[in-house]
């Protein structure tokens, strides 16, 4: 009873402060609500200029924040439409509720019209999020995370990461950081830090003398071709601080720092330097022992992690 008692007081004494507060509260309520749309619109700004936009007032703005997000993602305008907690998405959806629910009159039809409505809404907001999240490194079903009923903390907790984070960086396609850069190795084995190679402009270049070139073969960068020639190296790993070669932030197969790779012009081949976890494999399955650089010959198929979804030919 004691206890009962007790928990009344509390009550009592927060309807006393509500209502002492009085006018006061409906304009706190007001400002919390603005500062957090315009701290929102910041983070987004953060992501934005990492993908290279420069219309930063958009950010900060209703609607124009959802066509600058779009274009982020790449996405046409008119995905705003289905864009969920975007304000035309309400609009409409309110607009349906008095079409079907005041003219039609019906309201087993408007609920049909205004259910159909809200899932195209979800799944192109989930299209949207699985296009936008690979983009900054993150595997593509974080998309779920944005349609699960979280009460929006687990997007609000990955757009601080992005928005504040320097190891998340925006890839266009998907594939490696842009103006991802990779330190020279000298003839004397140490790094040098003052020269640096662009990856987007190594790309199908021929050096003068023999040609090396780590190729993707399957994985995230299948396809993709790397001109190593001039002894340059590649790392491969999770950390855009570390790696040149960045996966997925989720792909756990894969170390902050898995391995490095260069090429050995003197002996016509390559050392590879595991540093990883899950290991790194050659073609008959052999593993490479940590932290010990070893010499593979050209041809050679190297796969990152135990699941070896990952691999490279060192051509």
């Amino acid at each position: 009873m004691n206890d009962l008692y007790g928990v009344m007081g509390i009550v009592e004494g927060i309807v006393g402060l509500i209502s002492g507060l009085g006018i006061m509260l409906p304009i706190m309520a007001v400002v919390v609500t603005l500062l957090t749309y315009e701290i929102t619109g910041y983070m987004i700004m953060c992501v934005g200029r990492k993908a290279g936009l420069t219309e930063d007032w958009m950010a900060y703005l209703p609607i124009a924040r959802q066509l600058y997000q779009m274009q982020i993602a790449g996405r046409p305008w008119w995905y705003i439409f289905f864009f969920q907690g975007c304000l035309v998405n309400i609009v409409v959806t309110a607009a349906l509720l008095i079409i079907f629910g005041a003219l039609f009159k019906s309201v087993p039809l408007t609920v049909l019209v205004v259910l159909l409505w809200e899932i195209a809404s979800l799944v192109f907001t989930f299209l949207y999020y699985r296009s936008y999240y690979p983009l900054f490194g993150f595997n593509p079903n974080t998309a779920w995370l944005e349609i699960v009923w979280t009460f929006g903390t687990a997007g609000t907790i990955l757009l601080i990461i992005m928005a504040f984070s320097d190891t998340i960086q925006y890839r266009a396609g998907g594939g490696p950081v842009k103006g991802a850069s990779m330190p020279v190795i000298s003839e004397g084995g140490n790094r040098d830090n003052t020269q640096k190679k662009d990856y987007t402009q190594m790309e199908g270049r021929t050096v003068a003398g023999t040609r090396a070139e780590i190729s993707g073969v399957d994985g995230k960068y299948a396809g993709a071709s790397f001109d190593v020639s001039d002894g340059a190296e590649v790392v491969f790993g999770r950390s855009a601080a570390d790696s040149n070669i960045v996966f997925d932030q989720f792909d756990t197969d894969i170390s902050r720092k898995h391995c490095t790779v260069r090429y050995d012009r003197a002996a016509g081949d390559y050392v590879v330097t595991d540093s990883s976890t899950n290991g790194t494999y050659l073609n008959g399955g052999k593993q490479l022992p940590s932290g010990k650089p070893v010499h593979v010959a050209r041809g050679s198929v190297i796969y990152l992690g135990k699941s070896r979804k990952n691999s490279f030919r060192l051509g």
